[in-house]
């Protein structure tokens, strides 16, 4: 309908339609928002105010990992339990927003809705490339599942993947809808996001929501495969840390043990405490199925060296908190063996990054 063909009534109708459409997609979100804090326990919803300075406080660390939020939660959970929110006053203003190009928000302090429309700029360069090493892992995981399908040639298997520490969701969206394109006819894709931070979690839901569907396999709908909302993981030596606080998550129910087929872990060992490590590989090992893989990405060092750039970064890190920086190589391949993993494949990325396949033996 042309707007400029219509009677002034018309035109006024259309115009009211606009608007009320408009108002519902600022409001839904916003709901999503409220309905996302009531189901972790928060009695309050956190002011406009409150909510734009945890996220200067986290844009404040600087490093060049795909975000910022696992610094600021493994900064803070000794004394903040998940989901509280820890606000510096210091940080309330808005000169720290340029503090760290490398995460993105379009910011409006009128409206808490711009949490939502936050992007990596580096996970957007570097999703491509991750990519390409996690779809040739695919086929090998889809045939150690159908082996477990009792002899059912019909039955199409379930391959569930968690992605840890999430962060903003660009690798959700990537990930999950290129594995439904490439291998939808294939499995039943069931994709758990994850992350400490819940303006994080609540981003990613409303990337996922926001994104266009492209066409896939038998029309199957990649968003349909993402649990939402993102599921609050933070990571300590003993495991989960909300599912031993008691967090009213039954984690056990949703991440079942033995039936996770891959988890990922991108650019968090180096920005984390060693503790988170030790509790990746646990949960890890709980987790995921016999032959099961746990994909990590990120700088390393080998026999004790690496790239100047990273030894930069290495100091850069331990000099806002002496438990972070770029991680032996060997170390975390003995943490694996720990564990019962054992490292397939280390391929080298862009920028002087590392991809790690460990698989759980069997």
């Amino acid at each position: 309908m042309n707007i400029f063909n219509c009677s002034k009534i018309d035109q006024a109708s259309i115009i009211q339609r606009g608007a009320r459409r408009k108002a519902c997609c600022r409001i839904v979100p916003a709901v999503f928002l409220v309905i996302n804090l009531l189901q972790q326990g928060k009695s309050q919803v956190p002011s406009v105010q409150a909510q734009l300075a945890l996220v200067h406080e986290r844009k404040s660390y600087l490093y060049r990992s795909k975000y910022t939020q696992p610094a600021f939660l493994f900064k803070h959970n000794k004394t903040v339990s998940a989901p509280n929110l820890a606000v510096s006053p210091a940080l309330s203003s808005s000169s720290s927003l340029s503090s760290l190009p490398e995460t993105s928000t379009h910011h409006n302090s009128n409206s808490a809705l711009n949490m939502a429309h936050m992007d990596s700029p580096s996970a957007q360069r570097n999703k491509g490339p991750i990519w390409s090493v996690l779809q040739k892992q695919i086929p090998d995981l889809i045939t150690a599942l159908s082996s477990d399908t009792d002899g059912d040639k019909d039955e199409v298997p379930t391959l569930q993947v968690v992605e840890v520490a999430a962060g903003v969701g660009v690798h959700t969206v990537h990930f999950a809808s290129q594995m439904v394109a490439e291998f939808g006819k294939s499995i039943k894709l069931k994709w758990y996001p994850t992350d400490p931070d819940m303006p994080s979690r609540f981003a990613i839901g409303v990337k996922v929501m926001e994104e266009e569907q492209s066409p896939s396999p038998d029309n199957k709908s990649w968003k349909e495969c993402i649990h939402l909302p993102a599921l609050p993981l933070t990571l300590a030596k003993d495991g989960i840390v909300e599912e031993i606080q008691g967090s009213g998550i039954n984690y056990s129910s949703i991440l079942e043990d033995g039936k996770i087929s891959l988890i990922t872990c991108i650019n968090m060992v180096h920005i984390s405490e060693w503790q988170a490590t030790i509790g990746l590989f646990k949960v890890a090992a709980q987790k995921l199925m016999e032959n099961g893989i746990l994909y990590l990405y990120g700088p390393y060092k080998v026999d004790g060296s690496a790239v100047e750039s990273n030894l930069n970064f290495d100091a850069s890190l331990k000099a806002r908190n002496a438990d972070w920086g770029v991680r032996d190589l060997e170390s975390v391949v003995a943490l694996a063996k720990e564990n019962g993993f054992s490292l397939q494949e280390k391929i080298e990325m862009p920028a002087n990054n590392l991809s790690l396949i460990f698989h759980k033996d069997g």
